[in-house]
């Protein structure tokens, strides 16, 4: 098997292990969720499911506050797919190739931003009387922060490179 086959074949195995870390990430939520009434899959630090159990009235707005967060999980997980349908069949540098990781990347962006802001966004929602408190971690706010950038300069040498060999 040659690098190009092996590249393939791992883009392929890639492929298949996100669809079923996914498969078992909405199985665990859902069984969590009818047989314990609560979810046993957090996004962030456990305070939302705390206040989806202190306060079920408000059900309808955490699910709304949650809503973004979960079709940021879905696009990226479409956009992945797509990657790596893409590589596993060798096309590294195609448009489509380029056009996901540019989605993956603002799509990383958006969720850690959103994540960071969804726990005082519900406590002021639901329960303004608490305090706020916004989880921030630095090292993932630099890599978000740079991911976005290092996709862009790798299309723009890309380009160039492609470029450089039309000249050629």
């Amino acid at each position: 098997m040659n690098a190009l086959e092996k590249l393939k074949h791992t883009s392929f195995i890639a492929r298949v292990m996100v669809f079923i870390v996914l498969g078992l990430i909405i199985v665990t939520a859902l069984f969590g969720f009818f047989t314990e009434g609560r979810w046993w899959i957090s996004f962030g630090d456990d305070a939302f499911n705390q206040m989806w159990q202190t306060y079920p009235d408000a059900k309808n707005t955490l699910s709304l506050l949650i809503l973004p967060a979960v079709i940021v999980l879905l696009l990226a997980t479409f956009f992945l797919q797509k990657l790596l349908q893409q590589l596993s069949l060798g096309l590294f540098y195609s448009n489509i190739s380029k056009s996901c990781l540019k989605w993956l990347a603002w799509l990383c962006f958006f969720g850690v931003m959103y994540n960071m802001l969804l726990n005082p966004l519900a406590s002021i929602l639901i329960a303004p009387e608490q305090d706020i408190e916004i989880s921030i971690r630095p090292l993932t706010l630099i890599v978000v922060f740079c991911l976005p950038v290092l996709i862009h300069l790798f299309n723009a040498a890309s380009e160039l490179d492609k470029e450089n060999k039309e000249i050629i």
